[in-house]
């Protein structure tokens, strides 16, 4: 079995077990990006549609009172960029923009949560847990307050 089938497997499993809500905005782990080509997008989306309630490139909502976007890597650019180890011009392509209050995003697998206007959501920062609604909000907040 793919790696890639054995973790959506799992994640199914615990969505039901906690009768979770899931979001997936892709990244360069999933098969379902964009960056692995058409052909890998189609072949994936029925196995991922089964367990993801959401799936989206990015996402821009409103959290509390904070614009936000939702993206798998973070600004790469400009004055509040986010140091990512991972970085390469292949993905940059697919890195957060400006005009946001927050950007919510996993790729960097840091386990620091919050840097200003940045909320880092991998399994490093979350500890492997979900976050729900209300932590989520509390670490917008958090990021858009951040003087350090």
């Amino acid at each position: 079995m793919r790696k890639d089938a054995y973790a959506l497997e799992r994640l199914a499993g615990l969505k039901a077990q906690k009768n979770l809500t899931m979001w997936l905005i892709p990244g360069n782990h999933d098969r379902i990006h964009p960056i692995f080509g058409l052909d890998s997008v189609v072949e994936w989306t029925p196995a991922y549609r089964e367990v993801f309630d959401l799936i989206a490139l990015e996402l821009q909502v409103r959290i509390g009172r904070w614009q936000v976007l939702f993206t798998h890597i973070p600004r790469a650019t400009g004055k509040d960029a986010v140091p990512d180890p991972h970085q390469t011009p292949q993905l940059a392509r697919w890195a957060g923009r400006e005009g946001f209050e927050c950007t919510v995003h996993g790729h960097t697998h840091s386990s620091v949560p919050v840097r200003r206007k940045h909320v880092n959501l991998s399994l490093e920062a979350t500890d492997m847990k979900p976050v729900s609604p209300g932590k989520r909000e509390e670490l917008v907040t958090q990021a858009v307050r951040f003087r350090g």
